[in-house]
């Protein structure tokens, strides 16, 4: 049986609610609602929705570390950020139930086997292209611009980005070191920038927060997922209609 604090709900599940009209949705939800009789539980997905964002998100590439990978999704859930977007070049994307504590449930995390497919997608859906790299000619992280939405690239352990991410960024990031280790743990470079970048976009005028209907479907899929849910009657009569 599925253990829906760490397994994906069943894709043909969350190919018909991505594609389930609103009137149709809205029936299910309150179906799945009346089904949990949770409202406490209910409130708090509603608060944490409306502080949720698709204007931020993340890229790893080929993450060696089942353990740093798991952090960032944690880190990412915490912060706000939506979507994780991996590529897994050689490196079959792990999640370490004891790091991520949960947060993989809460998050969309998307899987590419090719970088270069991963960018074209987020490019299509107006996304800015920023790599971390140590390169001298990378801009400081606060001065990456947020006037669109931004994907933050991040790379393996010890080789970091690909050439291929480098070359297809549109922007080169890095952050300050001043010690004699040249290089932070992954998982806590990935919390320095997503502290900088959110509190920029929370403090900002920009749109960075979910549509309505973002939030229904997203709503929606963790109902599904909550507890005993992806067991109950409305999501069984979802998979087979």
């Amino acid at each position: 049986m599925p253990n829906p604090v760490f397994d994906p709900l069943p894709d043909e599940l969350v190919n018909a609610l991505e594609s389930m009209p609103r009137d149709e949705l809205a029936q299910l939800r309150e179906k799945l609602i009346a089904e949990r009789n949770h409202p406490r539980r209910l409130k708090e997905m509603r608060r944490v929705l409306g502080e949720r964002t698709q204007w931020l998100s993340i890229v790893l590439e080929d993450i060696f570390q089942p353990h740093n990978s798991s952090a960032v999704l944690r880190t990412a859930e915490c912060f706000g950020v939506q979507t994780v977007h991996v590529v897994e070049k050689s490196r079959k994307f792990k999640i370490s139930n004891q790091v991520a504590m949960g947060g993989a449930k809460w998050i969309d995390v998307e899987r590419y086997d090719q970088t270069p497919d991963c960018l074209d997608k987020l490019r299509a859906q107006g996304y800015r292209c920023a790599a971390a790299t140590l390169r001298d000619d990378a801009l400081p992280l606060d001065e990456v611009p947020l006037d669109k939405p931004l994907a933050v690239l991040i790379g393996h352990e010890r080789r970091g980005l690909s050439e291929a991410a480098h070359d297809a960024a549109d922007v080169w990031f890095k952050l300050p070191m001043h010690g004699f280790t040249q290089s932070y743990n992954l998982s806590v470079f990935s919390s320095l920038c997503l502290y900088e970048l959110t509190q920029r976009l929370r403090d900002s005028d920009l749109p960075w927060r979910l549509s309505e209907e973002e939030k229904e479907r997203i709503l929606t899929r963790w109902l599904c997922q909550d507890a005993k849910a992806i067991e109950n009657f409305a999501c069984n009569i979802l998979l087979h209609r």
